[in-house]
């Protein structure tokens, strides 16, 4: 399976190189990120000062209840107004009374007060709280704003940055040469493109701003219940540590637990994504039962790690509900201990409880942002480690700019090597402008490597080529391709459609230039009659269309782009023999005016090029037209008799 377990490694949990570098990319949006940041902050203040209005309404004006000592004795009384009516003073006479030139009445006392006269007493308690509702009302709207902008604001940024990283990285791969694509598979390729920098997006999104809130939360509150009540504020602080310890042990376990739920996750893809792919063989050999068995047991591994990492939540939750419960109990005993007493309120034991979930909540993020700013330093470390790949074939500082090129090609002592063993040894000719030559060989003797060079898909160890006398090394990378086009054997088509498939999403290049291109090489006929004709979506790597058809959409390709070179190789390698004479007569058009390079793997599709090169192990070792090197009875003589002798036999 194509698996590979270096996917899962973990790097350190902050490295300040790496930080450095992603903080680069958030430089430009820096004044949206800390507009965000102080969004946030004001966001969490407000929140802090709703349970304050509750406390001070309760404190206030639902029990706003005083002490009064009267001869060495404290009583509980509720002090009445001076605006309060005279007639509803007699009438309470016994009850209303007098200390000090203020007039209260017993808490006993209250309640024998009918509810008319009971809402006129206590009337200025009655329109604060409506004050307080209002304001806790308004302050909840705030929030709400504040919060829409502050999201708004953070994804659309992190969004911003994501874009220009992705968009970096992909014109980073673009520009690398074909030997990194040898050795890196696509899939490993694409997710750094996407998972990874979607794990950096997290980051940018809530570790960078919401590391400094949490951190604001936890001083703020700290000091907060501190100056409202010294006593309890130390056992919400004595607790700080205790959860914080759960929490990152926690974490700890559930990464263990999380990863390897990841890792089987992954195997399972990648079992799905082999065998449903190569359904036909399964099908053709009757291995269902066996795949079902296998497909079985990956899936049972996974249900366990997901049951692993279910198991940890599921005690990590409690135990944390747990704790808060008995902090909430010990405030309970505490600051009921002290109303008791008449040394605090109803009021300021609510604010705790209140707080006491904001005061856990933090150390709790902290763990988790510690997560993803682990896993973003990972998926950061291999975007780098991608992102400083070298492009080893670029065009140089002051690149030659190619203009009127004749289409010479000339190869002087050519080596090369794809990694130890050479494959082209001391490799010298010359195609004139406009000659039509072809290359022949068996299997490695070294034909698609001379491909690969004229086009600079790789470069030469030894020697230079040269094209209309000027090395390719000094050419514009991109004028040097634009002049060549390649007719490869596996024809790529993209997912879009026939038009679009031959112009390449050129719209310099109009539809009618696409039309004649395609009715000279014969393929007009069979796109007319598909559905939607050039406008007809072509599936996946064109499964849809034949062999043949996707050759003939490729030499329409090669056409319409109307380069001085032209490379086929092995264009006519896996078609059959009506298809292949579409393609002969394709070919011999294709090729007018134009320098025109052939791998051929049906001799019988060269006999009328003008050069025909015969290579063995890296070097030419016959040279000429098919008549003059079947007279010499060598190499070409051989292969040429052996191809016939198996075609007769067919």
């Amino acid at each position: 399976m194509n698996y590979y377990p270096e996917e899962e490694i973990l790097g350190k949990a902050y490295d300040s190189r790496i930080m450095r570098r992603l903080l680069k990319y958030a430089k430009p949006y820096l004044r949206y990120l800390i507009l965000a940041l102080v969004l946030i902050i004001l966001i969490t203040l407000l929140k802090l000062v709703n349970p304050y209005i509750i406390k001070n309404s309760i404190d206030k004006s639902i029990n706003p209840i005083k002490t009064l000592s009267i001869n060495g004795k404290e009583i509980r009384v509720y002090y009445i107004d001076e605006k309060i009516p005279i007639d509803l003073l007699q009438r309470y006479n016994g009850i209303i009374k007098n200390f000090e030139g203020k007039k209260y009445i017993l808490l006993e006392d209250l309640n024998k007060l009918s509810l008319k006269d009971r809402t006129i007493v206590r009337f200025k308690d009655i329109n604060n709280l409506k004050k307080s509702a209002l304001n806790y009302f308004l302050i909840l709207i705030l929030i709400f704003i504040l919060t829409y902008a502050q999201v708004y604001i953070l994804n659309l940024t992190s969004q911003k940055i994501i874009f220009d990283m992705r968009k970096e990285l992909f014109e980073h791969i673009l520009k690398l040469p074909l030997s990194f694509f040898d050795k890196n598979p696509v899939g490993r390729l694409v997710t750094r493109v996407t998972n990874d920098i979607e794990t950096l997006q997290q980051m940018y999104n809530s570790v960078i701003t919401s590391f400094v809130v949490d951190i604001f939360l936890i001083l703020g509150l700290s000091i907060v219940m501190l100056i409202i009540n010294w006593k309890l504020a130390l056992i919400c602080i004595v607790s700080l540590p205790i959860v914080g310890y759960i929490s990152f042990i926690f974490r700890k376990y559930a990464r263990e637990a999380y990863r390897n739920f990841r890792i089987r996750l992954a195997r399972l893809n990648a079992y799905l994504a082999e065998h449903i792919n190569g359904v036909r063989v399964t099908q053709v050999f009757a291995r269902e039962k066996e795949n079902e068995k296998e497909f079985k047991e990956i899936n049972n591994k996974l249900l366990e790690a997901q049951l692993r990492n279910v198991f940890v939540n599921a005690i990590f939750r409690p135990a944390v509900s747990a704790l808060g419960s008995i902090v909430s109990a010990f405030l309970i005993f505490f600051g009921g201990w002290q109303i008791m007493n008449n040394q605090m309120s109803f009021g300021t034991i609510f604010l705790f409880l209140s707080y006491l979930g904001s005061f856990f909540q933090p150390i709790q993020d902290l763990a988790e942002k510690y997560d993803i700013l682990q896993d973003a330093m990972a998926s950061a470390e291999r975007i780098f480690l991608l992102r400083d790949e070298k492009i080893t074939i670029d065009s140089p500082p002051n690149p030659i700019r190619l203009n009127n090129l004749r289409g010479e090609i000339e190869f002087k002592n050519v080596w090369f090597a794809y990694d130890k063993e050479w494959v082209l040894k001391d490799l010298s000719f010359k195609i004139e402008p406009g000659e039509k030559v072809a290359f022949v060989g068996a299997t490695g003797a070294g034909k698609t490597s001379i491909i690969n060079l004229i086009t600079r898909f790789y470069d030469v160890q030894k020697g230079e080529i040269l094209i209309d006398g000027i090395n390719i090394k000094d050419i514009d990378l991109r004028d040097l391709r634009r002049q060549i086009s390649v007719v490869l054997q596996d024809v790529h088509l993209f997912a879009t459609t026939i038009l679009e498939n031959i112009r390449l999403n050129r719209d310099d290049i109009p539809e009618e230039k696409v039309i004649e291109a395609a009715k000279l090489v014969n393929a007009d006929k069979f796109i007319r009659e598909l559905p939607q004709g050039y406008y007809t979506p072509v599936q996946e790597r064109g499964a849809t269309l034949s062999a043949g058809q996707r050759q003939l959409i490729a030499f329409a390709r090669a056409l319409v782009f109307d380069p001085k070179i032209l490379i086929l190789d092995e264009a006519t390698a896996n078609i059959d023999t009506q298809t292949e004479k579409l393609i002969q007569d394709a070919i011999e058009k294709v090729i007018q005016g134009r320098t025109s390079i052939i791998i051929a793997h049906r001799l019988s599709t060269i006999k009328k090029v003008d050069t025909i090169y015969v290579m063995h192990k890296g070097r030419i070792v016959e040279k000429g037209n098919h008549q003059e090197l079947i007279k010499k009875r060598g190499i070409y003589y051989h292969l040429y008799k052996l191809q016939s002798l198996n075609y007769a036999n067919k």
